[in-house]
């Protein structure tokens, strides 16, 4: 019977951390879009704790193909999102929801991308301004020569 208490004690005690850990990024009334999902309801934080009522809210990423390539990669400060394929003629958004370690202006973009399957990768970049709780599109263009819009 003492085992079984003993179980039973260090269950409950697991529970309780782990709630508790949960809990922590509630603390201020602030949710996090971590699985990158996108919808209207994407957070906003109100930061509290120190008095003010700045807003912290969610920047996204929208990577649009408008070139005859093959988007595999996007990255740039703090983030880097791998094995895509955005084709021409389509889109994808990513939540920055990691907030920006870089800051906002002058945030240097790279696209990697490729021809067809199994050709060689190319990559150009491009610096572009980012807002708070906004979005930012970049648009892989051209005509035989690739260029970021």
């Amino acid at each position: 019977m003492k085992k079984y208490n003993i179980i039973v004690f260090l269950f409950i005690i697991c529970l309780v951390n782990i709630f508790l850990a949960c809990d922590n990024d509630t603390a201020n009334n602030c949710s996090i879009c971590d699985n990158g999902s996108m919808d209207n309801n994407c957070p906003t934080c109100d930061n509290n704790s120190n008095g003010n009522n700045d807003q912290i809210k969610i920047s996204t990423l929208r990577v649009v193909n408008n070139f005859e390539t093959i988007i595999i990669s996007v990255s740039l400060v703090g983030y880097e999102f791998n094995s895509l394929n955005i084709t021409h003629g389509n889109s994808q958004t990513f939540a920055l929801a990691g907030g920006m370690p870089g800051g906002y202006n002058n945030i240097n973009v790279i696209v990697r991308y490729r021809n067809s399957a199994g050709s060689a990768v190319r990559s150009i970049n491009k610096n572009y301004n980012f807002i708070n709780g906004g979005t930012t599109t970049v648009t892989l263009s051209g005509f035989l020569i690739a260029n970021l819009e």
